[in-house]
């Protein structure tokens, strides 16, 4: 399912520097992030690292992103999953995929 109408607008305004904007995003994939980074077991203080250094790559890229906008949400869970990858070391460079299941199976 692609990005709605206003998560374009929201990156688009984001880029261009809107405070609300970039507050809209982070409040609409701000679950996203930190799910994607506790699921791959980091502590406290290394999730709230993995999830800032995602926002900062979005930042970054968000400019660029806003071609691929639709794709938003699967790029800040990728990246958030390998700023968590990263934390946790080389010796989970090609880790088996986290538990996220909710009760037994």
């Amino acid at each position: 399912m692609g990005a709605t109408f206003d998560e374009r607008r929201l990156a688009q305004a984001a880029a261009t520097g809107d405070q609300l904007a970039w507050d809209a995003l982070v409040d609409r994939f701000g679950e996203l992030v930190w799910s994607t980074a506790r699921a791959w077991g980091l502590n406290p203080e290394q999730g709230a690292d993995a999830v800032q250094v995602t926002w900062l790559r979005l930042a970054e890229q968000l400019e660029r992103l806003q071609e691929d906008d639709d794709r938003l949400g699967v790029w800040l869970a990728a990246t958030a999953r390998r700023e968590s990858l990263r934390l946790l070391g080389p010796g989970r460079e090609t880790p088996q995929r986290p538990d996220v299941s909710s009760g037994p199976p």
